[in-house]
């Protein structure tokens, strides 16, 4: 036993070495790049037993799989063996699945469920089995078609239908007619089951069996079991071989697959395996008993016949002691002899249930059917119940015989990991590459691509400047926004109210008509100059920002960012920072504010904030600051805002500023009389004045085309205050001795003189006195309403200026799109300049990773991936070169 425990030691300890180079491989292998496909599976199987099996040295578990043919007494061996009635024994098929026995300080049974995707596909494989070809789930599933079809195999494959009628179709039928019940099931945590009296055991055994009970002959069942993946019950019964672990499993010639699987892998696992047959009825070992055996030859080497004992159980069913005693002898010799099975010593007959009877334990079968006093029969024939014989020989097993398996398979487990290992260094090792790149050919594609991104940037502001100017969508929004940026006002507007609140009427109680005026115009002028700077710098930085966006997502593609990235709003922060340090010394925003600041206040100043026909107002006209910006606005009035929609006014700047600036004090037109007009004003002057003059006069004679082309260059209109002064000025002479005695003709070249004469003498009439003399004959409003429509005439001529003048003063268009066209110039050139390339360096260092994140995640893979390769290489190899030692 000594040598025995230190060749344990010394196994654990190389395995755990082995199994710490498991570990780190699944660990730096997560994406199985290292071990992959058909050698994964081996990797997976392998790792799996090596972990069985050092738990199996470490806990010196023996397992021991209790198997046969169904109704043979699997459930009643492992009872009599933990001295307790603890699994379930009926007549009928009771064990759906391999239950695991351990020793206990109680007796518990932890009951776990089957999770949905494993249950789905357990349920597939039982419809499976029977033909079916449906693709219904579980939760779809129709047992009426389902019927259907199972009566058509009947006649149509009679075989499939007499192997799967009586079980397989019944547990699908179950499932399905309980089919809420087990959906309750599927996916619990779960159960932990004290098993101390009646109630516990039925509890426990319905999640077993499924039986609840007896009517007419049968028993009736429920469908917990079918939502129960593993039973594991700790026993008390096993005190006596703490390190037995027993395995009661699903029959030999269960028709389920599962069933067949679950018993192949315990015959290749276990350490010790007792075959159940009845002797009594069936004393000759079945094919199907010899063809699952087979199947389960051990995959480290070990003959069955190394780890097998047969129980002949049921031997008192044996019709004489004599025929019990045939029935052994031909037992030993198929076991032995025939099919060496199992070593003669191991081959043990006897009756579990005549031990459990012997010791006063029933089961729920018995107690629901009457005890059959099978131990009496036995010691009547004097044959012994055998049970006490097979715990002495599976304890002789295990403290022998057991120890040569185990050393076998710790050494077949070596060698498998050592063959696993040698295949593994056989292809990486020295095949690495040195080096893997780092990304640097991104990087260079990223410099690569500069080029490529001017070339676009160059096309694309082209396009969208091109769009501006065909488009012009600044003029556009004032012209359709025009009565939303300047409102008009009504008598019901709360500013009325608010102004007439705040000022008090005077002591006659008469209404403060240009105080009310004064306040109101004072509020709308501040909220007139707000709202149309407020209109113009959001459009303009919208569109700024509009082709912003494009030039930067024309960068990230042409860096190589994909469509679909998830830094791609970050990506675009950061490149619009890239472009503004490109632009930072000589670029521009698109800040038009100060365009709409330098024309807009004087004119909404003039028009809303000073009254009309105040001096207030007259100031504003003639003041030499407020003056020379609007004489800039009259220079574009009455220029149409589309060019092609009407013809260009053709009117001298003398004309265009007077006729302006006698709206904006008049709210009426103005207009320069021509030569013609002039003329027909004058003759019509002499005309209607000639019995002012003596008789003879010829008036049809007198210069008054002349007269009238001196004039009107003058910037004269003679009905304007020029009649009554030329009047005054031929007065000096006309009724002189003189005069009275000149002939006609005299009297008209006197008259051409002293017209020619006052003429020479006159000056061009200034802006600024016209304002003046145009001033004189302006009244304001006397009332309210008056007042309200004469600020409204303000508000409406404010339109119609900031749509005809101020608007292509401002020029948005013209000034847009050349801040634009100068920022794309300047992106283009500077980030090809020495300074730009350092800049943009730096930010393709913080950035690219992120733009080229799929590519830079494939070479992080594989330096970590080559990394992770040379640490398994090293590992495996120093494991190996401790083996050899």
């Amino acid at each position: 036993m000594t040598n025995w425990n230190d060749a344990q030691e010394r196994f654990i300890e190389r395995l755990e070495k082995i199994r710490d180079v498991f570990k780190e491989i699944r660990e730096k292998d997560r994406r199985r790049e290292i071990i992959r496909y058909e050698a994964r599976t081996r990797f997976d199987k392998l790792v799996r037993a090596h972990e069985e099996l050092l738990t199996k040295l470490r806990l010196r578990e023996f397992s021991v799989a209790v198997v046969g043919l169904e109704k043979a007494g699997k459930s009643t061996l492992a009872n009599a063996l933990l001295n307790v009635v603890l699994l379930p024994e009926y007549t009928e098929r009771c064990t759906y699945t391999t239950t695991e026995i351990r020793a206990g300080n109680d007796d518990i049974a932890e009951i776990y469920f089957f999770g949905k995707e494993k249950f789905e596909e357990n349920f597939q494989r039982l419809l499976k089995d029977t033909g079916w070809t449906g693709e219904d789930t579980f939760e779809e599933f129709d047992l009426r078609k389902f019927e259907r079809y199972w009566s058509d195999v009947k006649t149509r494959n009679p075989a499939l239908f007499q192997q799967h009628n009586g079980t397989t179709v019944e547990d699908i039928r179950m499932m399905a007619s309980e089919r809420e019940a087990i959906t309750y099931l599927v996916g619990k945590p779960p159960e932990f089951l004290r098993i101390k009296d009646q109630t516990d055991y039925e509890q426990f055994h319905r999640y077993v069996t499924g039986i609840s009970g007896y009517e007419s002959g049968h028993v009736l069942r429920t469908a917990e079991p079918y939502a129960v993946e593993k039973v594991i019950i700790k026993s008390t019964g096993l005190s006596d071989m703490q390190h037995i672990v027993l395995y009661d499993v699903p029959g030999f010639d269960s028709p389920t697959d599962l069933h067949k699987k679950q018993t192949e892998n315990m015959l290749k696992s276990a350490d010790a395996i007792i075959l159940v047959t009845n002797v009594g009825d069936r004393p000759n070992l079945t094919g199907t008993q010899l063809d699952m055996l087979k199947k389960g030859q051990d995959e480290d080497g070990i003959t069955l016949s190394d780890k097998v004992f047969v129980f002949g159980n049921k031997l008192d069913m044996a019709g004489n002691a004599r025929l019990a005693e045939d029935n052994k002898a031909a037992l030993i010799h198929d076991s032995v002899s025939k099919y060496a099975l199992a070593k003669k010593e191991r081959v043990i007959c006897g009756s579990a249930k005549a031990y459990l009877e012997n010791i006063g334990k029933q089961s729920q079968d018995d107690i629901a059917r009457g005890s059959r006093d099978v131990g009496g029969k036995l010691r009547e024939w004097n044959i012994p119940d055998g049970i006490e014989e097979l715990r002495t020989k599976l304890q002789h097993y295990y403290d022998n015989e057991r120890f040569d398996i185990l050393a076998r398979r710790a050494e077949n487990g070596i060698v498998k990991a050592k063959n696993f290992f040698d295949e593994i260094l056989s292809k990486y090792e020295g095949n690495a590459p040195e080096e893997i790149d780092g990304g640097e050919q991104y990087i260079l594609q990223a410099k690569d691509s500069l080029d490529d991104f001017s070339k676009k940037a160059g096309t694309l502001g082209r396009e969208f400047l091109q769009r501006i100017n065909d488009e012009m969508p600044f003029s556009s929004l004032l012209h359709d926004g025009i009565e939303e940026i300047f409102p008009t006002i009504t008598a019901d507007s709360q500013i009325f109210h608010d102004a007439e609140n705040g000022i008090s009427s005077g002591s006659d109680n008469v209404y403060a008509l240009n105080r009310v005026d004064s306040v109101v115009r004072e509020k709308i002028h501040l909220d007139f100059k707000k709202n149309i700077v407020f209109k113009v710098a959001t459009a303009t930085h919208a569109k700024e920002a509009e082709i912003f966006d494009a030039l930067t997502e024309e960068f990230l593609l042409s860096m190589g960012m994909a469509q679909d990235s998830p830094d791609r709003q970050m990506l675009a922060e950061h490149t619009k920072e890239l472009f503004q340090k490109l632009l930072i010394a000589d670029g521009e925003h698109c800040y038009f504010n100060p365009l709409v600041e330098r024309y807009s206040p004087a004119l909404i100043e003039t028009l809303i904030k000073s009254p009309f026909a105040s001096a207030e107002r007259l100031q504003k006209l003639t003041n030499p600051v407020t003056m020379p910006e609007l004489q800039s606005l009259a220079v574009y009035y009455e220029k149409p805002a589309v060019e092609d929609e009407s013809p260009v006014d053709t009117r001298s700047l003398d004309e265009k500023q007077t006729a302006f600036f006698t709206r904006i004090l008049t709210h009426k037109d103005f207009k320069f009389l021509t030569v013609e007009e002039n003329e027909a004003e004058l003759r019509n002057f002499f005309q209607e004045n000639s019995g002012y003059l003596t008789a003879g006069f010829e008036v049809e004679k007198l210069p008054f085309e002349t007269w009238a082309a001196i004039l009107t260059n003058l910037r004269v209109n003679v009905p304007d205050k020029f009649l009554p002064r030329l009047k005054k000025a031929l007065a000096g002479f006309v009724g002189l001795s003189q005069w009275i005695s000149m002939s006609a003709s005299g009297k008209n070249n006197q008259v051409d003189k002293a017209v020619i004469k006052f003429c020479a003498e006159l000056k061009p009439i200034t802006l600024a006195e016209r304002i003046n003399e145009l001033n004189n004959g302006v009244r304001g409003a006397t009332n309210k309403d008056e007042m309200i429509s004469v600020l409204n005439d303000d508000i409406e001529l404010l339109r119609e200026i900031t749509l005809n003048s101020m608007i292509r003063a401002i020029g948005l268009e013209r000034a847009f799109t050349s801040v634009i066209a100068k920022n794309i110039a300047m992106i283009r050139e500077s980030i090809n300049s020495d300074e730009g390339k350092a800049i943009f360096n730096q930010w393709l260092k913080e950035n690219l990773r992120k733009i080229r994140a799929s590519e830079f995640a494939d070479v992080d893979r594989q330096i970590e991936d080559f990394r992770n390769k040379k640490a398994i290489v090293e590992s495996i190899r120093q494991v190996l070169e401790k083996m050899e030692e």
